[in-house]
């Protein structure tokens, strides 16, 4: 009777330890990272995802939670400023023993010149006794999501340059217009003027300066014309 109860506690044991292997190899080969740390900030275990975010090497990782303005373990919040810590998940899991979910986090990585971006989670892992055992880090990496977030913004602050451009461009086209017009009046109206003076009359001078003038704004005009593409310019 010892003998088959023996056996049976070594089965069990047994069966115990192929569930945690399985486990271990089930979060090993996610595609999402998995961390766990003790509450003594100690790091429990990681999986390789994590690893890789983080830009640890596949045979270990540091052993220890760092204070938040080292290198390693600086976060950002989503404008790109630095996350205060006790806004940070695992600190916040800490301090209130509740989940947290969603939470965007940039981490540098490297010299700090390059982001990697990630949706965490955090939630606590409590023993038979309700209190804190573990708590669990998850996340996904974001990082091409957040990049392509940003190269269509600066795509949509292109377009609309543009179409402030376009919108400017058809202004200056309607301004001048009605100047060329003024301008046409002015020429005209000098023409006139000049035919009904004598040869010498010394206003001739003044007439010819103000239709010099009008000829130079007829040119602006058609370089503002250009400009809004009204008028298609001429290479010379």
């Amino acid at each position: 009777m010892i003998f088959k109860i023996g056996e049976e506690g070594s089965r069990a044991r047994q069966g115990l330890q192929t569930r945690e292997a399985d486990s271990r190899a089930l979060i090993e080969n996610l595609s999402a990272g998995v961390m766990v740390f003790r509450p003594n900030h100690t790091l429990s275990s990681i999986n390789s995802a994590a690893r890789r975010f983080f830009g640890w090497s596949p045979g270990g990782a540091n052993t220890a939670l760092a204070e938040p303005t080292g290198p390693g373990w600086q976060m950002l919040r989503e404008d790109g400023q630095p996350m205060r810590r006790h806004d940070m998940p695992f600190e916040r899991v800490l301090a209130t023993g509740q989940p947290v979910k969603s939470v965007v986090v940039g981490v540098p990585v490297g010299n700090g010149d390059e982001v990697h971006w990630a949706l965490f989670n955090a939630y606590p892992e409590n023993n038979a006794q309700g209190g804190l055992r573990h708590v669990v880090l998850t996340f996904i990496d974001i990082t091409s999501l957040k990049t392509a977030q940003a190269e269509q913004k600066a795509l949509q602050a292109q377009l609309s340059q543009s179409q402030k451009m376009e919108a400017l461009g058809t202004l200056a086209g309607g301004v001048a217009h009605d100047f060329n017009n003024i301008l046409a009046a002015i020429l005209g109206n000098a023409e006139l003027a000049r035919q009904d003076l004598s040869p010498d009359a010394p206003a001739r001078e003044s007439l010819h300066e103000i239709s010099t003038a009008a000829r130079r704004g007829r040119e602006l005009v058609r370089q503002i014309l250009a400009f809004s593409r009204q008028q298609e310019q001429q290479r010379v």
